[in-house]
């Protein structure tokens, strides 16, 4: 899933945990409180957890929306089947007292 698949809430938290993430980078970076190396592998240590948290919403609203499909498809074909039900039922309480008065009988 893209990024531009997510809700406008979901796309501003990712992107503001992405700025937060290198701010603080940059910030040792500056002070000189850290080499390239170390800078390097803190911010690939905090953009896998961000980018591990991303997928698992990721795989979690794809579960979400097949849940909605097959409930979805399920209320459909429910729908269907109580519209046949009640077709047969209206047809049959007016065929059958025209049979009575009329005397025709089975058709």
């Amino acid at each position: 899933m893209h990024i531009r698949h997510l809700k406008t809430g979901a796309r501003l938290g990712f992107a503001f945990s992405i700025v937060l993430i290198l701010t603080e980078v940059f910030a040792l970076q500056d002070a000189g409180q850290a080499d390239h190396a170390q800078v390097q592998r803190l911010a690939d240590q905090k953009m896998t957890s961000i980018l591990t948290a991303y997928d698992d919403a990721s795989g979690y609203v794809k579960a979400i929306a097949a849940s909605g499909c097959l409930l979805l498809a399920s209320f459909g074909l429910l729908v269907v089947l109580l519209g046949a039900a009640l077709v047969w039922w209206l047809t049959r309480s007016i065929a059958v007292p025209l049979r009575r008065v009329t005397g025709l009988g089975a058709f």
